[in-house]
């Protein structure tokens, strides 16, 4: 409801074509969306890293067992 009035205020108050407060209003749509999905993005490329850390540190204890077995035999 608020922004009903805010798109009023625009429109006749600061006398701006329809048009422009159309284009006001997806500018401001698509720059929430571009941070809701950057956003998105971070934590996808975050948890991707977190699984390749745990990937690597499992390679490593994985070796470390294996050249261990072999270093204890006479």
């Amino acid at each position: 409801m608020m922004f009903l009035h805010f798109l009023s205020y625009l429109m006749f108050s600061l006398e701006l074509p329809a048009k422009v407060v159309i284009n006001f209003y997806f500018y401001e749509f698509i720059q929430r969306k571009i941070v809701f999905l950057h956003q998105i993005i971070k934590k996808l490329l975050q948890s991707r890293k977190d699984k390749v850390a745990m990937k690597h540190t499992e390679n490593e204890v994985r070796m470390f067992h294996d050249t261990s077995k072999y270093n204890n035999e006479p």
